[in-house]
Order: C-alpha cells, then structure tokens, then sequence
C-alpha cells in the first residue's frame, strides 16, 4: 500500500461517529392512547409486548453500531502505523492518533489505547514515539483508563519483546516519588506498577533478564534524598518477593549500591572535616535539594539501552558543603536501611 487510503478521513469519521453513541442503552417507550389505557388486560399486554419487542431491537441495533464503529476505527489505526511503516513519518492521520491518545477527553483516550491493544502486531520500531506517549500516562487516572493502558502494555510486549526495554523503564519511573503526588496517589500506582510488571514478568520469558538492567540503571544518584533511596529500595524488595528469576539480581544491585554510598561518604568526610576545622562550614546552613542530574540521566539511559545520549556527560555529584554534608547524614542512615532489608531479602532467598 503507498500510502493511506483517500477514503481514510470518511472511515474515521464514520468510526467516531458510531462510537459516539456509546451509552447507556434505554427501552424506546410506547405512548398509549386514553383508550388503550381503558382497554381490557389483553391489549395492555399486547402492548407490553409491542414495547420489549421495540427495546430489543434498539439495543441490538446500538450494539451492531457500537461494533462497527469499533471496526472502522482499528482499520483506521492499522492503516495509520502501515502508513508510518511505509516511510510517511509525517501521516495526519499517524499524528491524529498520537492526538488522541493523548487527548484530555478520558473516553477518548481509553476508546483508542482500546483499539491499539488490537493492533499490537502492526507496531516497530518506527513506533516508538507512539509506545511512549502511551507510557507517558498518568497511572493514578481511574480504574477503567489503568485497565486499558495496563492491557495495551502486557499486550504490546507480548507480541513485540523488541518494547521490553521502554516500557519497564517507563514503569520503573512510576516508582519514583512525586511531590505533586498525594501519598494515596503514589500508594496507588506503585500497586498498579507492579501488578503490570508480574504480568509482564509471567507472559514475557526474557523479561527477568531485561528488568534487572532497567532496575540498575535507574537506582537513585548516591546524591538523592533519603525518601528516594528508600522508596526505591522498598519497590526492589517488593519485585523480589514475586519474581525469584530477579532476586539474587536485586541483592547484588544493593549491595553494588551500598558499596558507592560508602565511597562517597569515605570522599566526603575528610574534606567536611577540614572545613569545619577551620570555621568555613556552617552546619546550620540551608541544605540543598536533591540533586535530580542522577535521575535525569539514568532515564535516558534507560530510554537509549543504557548508554548515555550522544553529547551529555555523566552528571557529577556538586561540589559544595551542603551536598557534603548531606552525603555522610544520607549514607551512614541510608546504609543502615539497606543493611537490614538486604538481610531481609536474602531470609526470603532462603526460605
């Protein structure tokens, strides 16, 4: 096919069309006469009849819309994802459905990440723009939206273990702290993130192997607040009690992780010592925020295979007094914190 069909614009609209007359199904009324509501029981009945009969057909004509709206608008998608395949990066009718997937009206959304969980094995490489602004989603949205990204997502990766790599890094990022988040919303999506990745994790054989990069990759810089490191290391120890393939995986990565946090501490305290020796460090002053280089880079990384982009260094921890003294007071509780859930973990390996 060179390239999208003339009549594609006519098939969506037909598509939106149908699917726009999607709600509550309701019984078409009957009006009787005065006479027939003083009429003997037999013609009330007959009436009665005559009204189901009419409510029967109405539904299962809105079904048959429903179902052809829902046709139309796949055949639309399929054709857009062939058009990009065929090298029409710039398709209207590509973009019309990166839109809508995006789109601020939820029924939208779910509408076509709905018709794009059938269409799984039209989606490559060229796609990936697409993959991504599904995972970009929020994953606090309501049950119906989650059930739709989460089916979209299980499904594309079973179909195309090539999306492994970007759609667990998109979920890992879901486990990071928010402060926009609410403490609910945040408990919320860490519930929703792992149910996906244990589906993912029994569907996918070669997904284990995958996720143990992705989690390495996106630890939190040594540099990070506590409430990151943890967080973090709490959502490991979760992924490790349901995925045995991961655990020994897991352990390694926090002790590897450990190991930095000491060589940070062991830089940083002879150089604080010196200064508060000689009255240049103020242990009062204010202590900076976390230092998000870490974290923006680890998610490129994991974006482009775990290597870094072309151009971008690895960021380095800053060189001040604040983030010194941040580095002991963070290590020394957070070393702490690992210690006793590695211990934990590997009770658990044992059992």
């Amino acid at each position: 096919m060179a390239g999208v069909a003339n009549g594609e614009s006519e098939v969506l609209a037909a598509a939106v069309e149908a699917l726009t007359n999607d709600g509550p199904l309701q019984a078409t009324p009957v009006r009787l006469t005065r006479q027939a509501r003083t009429a003997s029981e037999a013609v009330v009945d007959s009436a009665r009849g005559a009204a189901v009969a009419t409510s029967t057909a109405t539904q299962r004509s809105d079904l048959s819309k429903k179902g052809t709206g829902l046709a139309l608008l796949n055949k639309y998608i399929v054709n857009a994802l062939k058009a990009v395949t065929a090298g029409q990066s710039s398709s209207k009718h590509y973009h019309y459905v990166l839109a809508q997937v995006s789109s601020s009206n939820a029924r939208t959304r779910i509408k076509f990440i709905n018709a794009l969980s059938t269409c799984v094995s039209s989606f490559g490489e060229e796609h990936l723009d697409l993959v991504r602004t599904v995972c970009a989603l929020p994953m606090s949205g309501d049950a119906d939206m989650f059930r739709s990204y989460a089916n979209f997502l299980i499904n594309l990766v079973s179909a195309n273990t090539r999306f492994l790599p970007p759609i667990l890094a998109a979920l890992i990022r879901n486990l990071k702290p928010s402060d926009e988040l609410s403490a609910n919303e945040l408990k919320l999506i860490r519930a929703r993130v792992h149910e996906v990745l244990q589906a993912v994790l029994a569907l996918v054989p070669t997904a284990p192997t995958v996720l143990q990069g992705v989690l390495m990759r996106a630890f939190p810089h040594p540099m990070a607040s506590l409430l990151k490191q943890t967080v973090y290391v709490q959502n490991l120890l979760d992924i490790a009690r349901y995925s045995p393939m991961c655990r020994n995986g897991i352990v390694a990565s926090i002790v590897d992780h450990v190991i930095k946090l000491d060589a940070m501490t062991a830089i940083a305290r002879p150089i604080l010592l010196d200064r508060m020796e000689d009255g240049e460090y103020d242990s009062g002053d204010d202590e900076s925020g976390d230092d998000e280089s870490g974290d923006d880079e680890h998610d490129e990384q994991d974006e482009h295979g775990g290597a870094a982009l072309p151009g971008t260094a690895p960021a380095a921890p800053a060189d001040d007094d604040g983030e010194h003294g941040r580095a002991i007071t963070t290590t020394s509780m957070l070393t702490t914190m690992i210690t006793t859930t590695t211990t934990t973990t590997t009770t658990l390996i044992l059992r």
